[in-house]
């Protein structure tokens, strides 16, 4: 109860709608501080303001940090659980997952684990008394570095998935597939033969929409893994409606793009590659024009991402002079619905502080003018 200033009577102070309240407190961000203060003006804005401040919650290992009040908080109805949107579980101890099926409304999950985490042996995966279900769907699970049967005890929480990141998953207790996961996109990276042999037999092959697959991986070509990726692709993939291919490495050592053709729903494909350039690899770059050539009719967009390694922007400016702009255009002529086609660069070790865009629009113009005369419109510098 406010005061006036003059006579000192007490009055109300004219309340403001809460949708403008709400705007207020959403203009504030991600100010934690600023937050905090917020929630402390009154009992209407404590709820908007509790949906920022605890939309994103870490989980550390415990050696590393103390988390465990962390993990009772989140365990226990309220506030804070109800609206963390987001969770990352870095090595957490496998004992403390089970806070996944405690949010509500949670739809980003993350989790990253070493292999001396507390992780669950095949025995304990046995004894877990059925998939803990949260029996809602989630917009993104991101996976790295954890054994195939955690990974199978992860997708049973939900019914559905729209974005799977899988990366680095160890063949380490894997269970048998139980059932089909319902996935729109599938990002893989990393993985072997045991990963894709896993996916192949437990997603569902009619839900899956979108594909990316990065094969800069520890096997070669000889060792199945190329048959492997292109039997996944087959079988779980024909309805897919857009792929990307990744390939850090020359293609002598990693497997070669998959064949595409009877994917008959695909409109976009992303072939990401140090092998637009034939001068250092030349069989590679027959095996880039190979996967160009097999697309479907249908295809609407095609994107060239060249990944070459460069020390400098004058190197980088004559690798990409090198590429075969002319050649990898000649093959797209064939596809009539092609409206769309866009050319970037990336640096093959993308950790490095490299600019990922090549800004210089005389060098655009050049390979523009090396195109087909039919994409010189289209052609996007991305």
């Amino acid at each position: 109860m406010a005061h006036h200033p003059d006579t000192d009577a007490p009055y109300c102070m004219p309340q403001l709608p809460q949708e403008l309240s709400d705007k207020v407190i959403d203009e504030v961000g991600s100010d934690l501080p600023t937050l905090r203060n917020c929630s402390l003006v009154c009992r209407g804005w404590l709820p908007r303001s509790a949906k920022s401040l605890f939309s994103h919650a870490e989980v550390h290992v415990r050696s590393v940090w103390n988390d465990a009040e962390l993990i009772r908080t989140l365990l226990a109805p309220g506030r804070v659980s109800y609206n963390v949107t987001t969770l990352s579980l870095h090595k957490a101890n496998f004992d403390e997952w089970r806070v996944v099926k405690e949010l509500p409304r949670l739809h980003t999950l993350t989790v990253y684990c070493c292999y001396m985490c507390g992780l669950p042996d095949a025995e304990m995966l046995v004894a877990i008394p059925g998939p803990l279900s949260s029996g809602r769907r989630i917009e993104v699970v991101d996976v790295q570095c954890v054994p195939l049967g955690a990974l199978d005890w992860l997708l049973h929480m939900f019914t559905g998935i729209d974005t799977l990141r899988v990366h680095c998953i160890t063949p380490w207790t894997a269970t048998p597939p139980s059932t089909r996961h319902v996935v729109r996109s599938l990002r893989s990276q990393y993985n072997g033969h045991a990963v894709f042999r896993y996916l192949t037999e437990t997603l569902d092959a009619t839900a899956l929409e979108e594909l990316e697959i990065d094969v800069s991986g520890p096997f070669e070509r000889d060792d199945g893994h190329e048959a492997l990726v292109e039997a996944f692709v087959q079988n779980v993939g024909r309805e897919i409606k857009r792929y990307r291919h990744i390939d850090r490495l020359p293609m002598n050592y990693t497997p070669h793009p998959p064949n595409l053709s009877r994917c008959a729903k695909l409109t976009s494909a992303v072939l990401s590659t140090a092998a637009l350039n034939p001068f250092y690899f030349p069989n590679d770059h027959e095996r880039a024009l190979a996967f160009l050539d097999a697309l479907p009719p249908g295809v609407e967009h095609v994107r060239l991402t060249y990944m070459p390694y460069w020390e400098n922007a004058a190197e980088l400016a004559a690798k990409v002079r090198q590429c075969s702009w002319g050649a990898l255009g000649a093959v797209l002529l064939k596809y009539g619905r092609l409206s769309r086609l866009d050319i970037s660069v990336e640096h093959m070790q993308p950790w490095r502080a490299f600019p990922q865009y090549l800004d210089d629009p005389a060098l655009s113009e050049e390979i523009r003018q090396k195109l087909p005369e039919r994409f010189r419109d289209m052609v996007n510098f991305v």
